[in-house]
């Protein structure tokens, strides 16, 4: 039963990982992703191990392929939004968001008003790259230089924690995405991502199933987090309260339309004994 669990929970995590592309949505969210499959309708990609479907209506590119637009409109380096029109229209911020996000994260932040936040943020993109290319030393240099401007924000803590987790250095991970906390303790992923930390790099349940309850905590509709919270309770051969989160997990994953999310819950609901 262990067995199939940790394969499956392995499989979600690594899927494809070898090929990650830069997905800008016309939203201006920014993913970075492995595309597991593409039509002439949808893209199918890989976000924290948990393959999500994007229409190609409401994406604006796919690494330098544009999707939508003209090649020949220029586009903000960060958002992917046509150079100069983030100012005109209604709900965007002037500021290029920050990218939260490699793998472990899916969503963008705001870019942080002041001074440095451009240059905060094009530290932090450059630091992404440097990840996607595995040139760790490369990333962990731009994300210090990111974090020397803005010491208060988290973005950067967490890219660094993330990154020495790829490096398989649990302590500098921990460490980083503490600081990360400190910054913004309401964060819900961060909970998420430290408790993985503690459960892939570490094998201690108990801990992750505390960071994973303090992800819930801020954000109850945290599905990942739910779904692994039920894979270590099925790990510990607590099936009741294994069912109860998974079931949760796949409960949001349907109210999203994330019909892949569901399946990866029902497949790990399949494991538990009947």
């Amino acid at each position: 039963m262990k067995t199939k669990i940790l394969i499956l929970l392995s499989f979600m995590l690594s899927f494809f990982s070898a090929f990650a592309e830069t997905i800008v949505l016309k939203s201006g969210k920014t993913i970075e992703a492995t595309i597991l499959e593409r039509t002439n309708e949808s893209i199918k990609i890989d976000v924290a191990g948990i393959p999500v479907t994007y229409y190609l209506e409401d994406i604006q590119s796919i690494g330098n392929e544009k999707i939508g637009l003209p090649a020949d409109i220029p586009t903000d380096i960060l958002t992917g939004i046509p150079a100069g029109i983030s100012a005109e229209l209604p709900g965007l911020a002037q500021n290029p968001p920050l990218i939260k996000d490699k793998k472990d994260f899916s969503y963008t932040k705001r870019g942080i008003p002041g001074p440095f936040h451009k240059t905060y943020n094009l530290h932090n993109e450059k630091g992404l790259k440097c990840l996607e290319n595995n040139d760790y030393q490369c990333a962990i240099s731009e994300f210090e230089t990111a974090i020397k401007l803005i010491p208060t924000e988290s973005v950067c803590y967490i890219n660094l924690g993330l990154t020495y987790k790829k490096m398989g250095n649990h302590q500098e991970a921990i460490k980083f995405l503490e600081k990360a906390i400190s910054c913004d303790p309401e964060d819900s992923e961060i909970y998420y991502n430290l408790g993985n930390v503690y459960f892939e790099l570490l094998r201690d349940k108990e801990a992750a199933m505390r960071y994973y309850l303090k992800a819930i905590e801020k954000d109850q509709s945290n599905a990942k987090a739910y779904l692994h919270l039920g894979v270590v309770y099925l790990e510990l051969g607590q099936y009741a309260s294994g069912k109860e989160n998974i079931e949760k997990a796949k409960k949001i994953f349907e109210q999203r339309g994330d019909t892949n999310g569901a399946y990866f819950a029902e497949q790990n609901l399949k494991t538990i004994p009947r």
